[in-house]
């Protein structure tokens, strides 16, 4: 449950920050880079807290709205990385960094899952 309000309280500095730059007009192009994760943060919202359904880890078939939230997740992720270019070598270095870190984890903790899954049922 802690976890999911930290999330959600990601959104309140993406939504206010992006704002502020799109009423000082601000550069366009990098206001719309923001909007796929702003876009992601929003569904985050709704899909954790506001449904508040149960969530069922490792599901046989997996429901519409986890694959949505996966969709943009990496559509966010991707952008948000082209917005860190668009900020700096080093910001958008780190920001790659950190994308392939989070793929390498979720494959790790899939790979994890699947062996002890396949053991299981052997």
């Amino acid at each position: 449950m802690l976890f999911r309000k930290r999330s959600s309280i990601l959104l309140v500095p993406f939504v206010a920050l992006w704002t502020l730059n799109l009423l000082n007009e601000g550069d366009i192009g990098r206001l719309i880079a923001g909007l796929p994760i702003i876009i992601y943060l929003v569904y985050d919202l709704w899909y954790r807290l506001i449904t508040k359904k149960k969530p069922q880890h490792h599901p046989d078939r997996w429901p519409i709205g986890l694959i949505v939230y996966l969709i943009l997740l990496q559509i966010g992720s991707i952008t948000l990385n082209w917005y860190g270019f668009l900020v700096s070598k080093f910001y958008g270095n780190m920001l790659i960094i950190g994308y392939f870190v989070m793929l390498g984890c979720f494959g790790l903790y899939q790979h994890r899952y699947n062996k002890i899954k396949k053991a299981t049922k052997s």
